[in-house]
């Protein structure tokens, strides 16, 4: 069964697949959440919580937005 934050995790994801560049793949996005996720001085990806995750695809999806991010040249 899917929680109601995995399930904001996936929805997350889509939309940030949404925003980034059309070369992109998945793998790439979530290994660049990963670095974002131990930059903040949490956990590798294994490690985090579904709530933590959430938290940084939602400050990425920020930065993004505002432009700040690229994730073409960052991933």
């Amino acid at each position: 069964m899917i929680t109601p934050v995995q399930r904001e995790v996936l929805r997350g994801l889509e939309t940030l697949l949404e925003l980034s560049s059309p070369d992109i793949r998945i793998g790439q996005l979530v290994a660049w959440l990963g670095f974002l996720s131990e930059d903040e001085g949490k956990r590798g990806l294994g490690d985090i919580e579904d709530h933590e995750l959430l938290a940084v695809i939602n400050r990425f999806h920020k930065d993004l937005e505002a432009g700040t991010t690229n994730v073409a040249e960052s991933a």
